[in-house]
């Protein structure tokens, strides 16, 4: 039998799984199977999720985008 060690997490890296779990598939997408935990920078993707969406709305509206639950009023 293994021991197992407990770490203390702190508050910011007790709710990133949900960041892991994105940054997992996104290489999983591309194919990308050669994955280490040194890739995985927290504040980095916040800031790189962030601005994807951030992006992704800028050209939403710039593009005039209605989606049907917005056009069905």
């Amino acid at each position: 039998m293994v021991p197992i060690k407990l770490v203390q997490l702190s508050i910011t890296e007790l709710y990133d799984c949900g960041l892991y779990a994105c940054s997992f598939a996104e290489y999983v997408c591309r194919g990308d199977m050669d994955i280490s935990m040194s890739v995985f920078h927290s504040e980095n993707l916040r800031l790189r999720y962030g601005a994807l969406l951030w992006n992704y709305e800028k050209r939403k509206i710039d593009t005039d985008v209605v989606s049907e639950n917005e056009d069905s009023g």
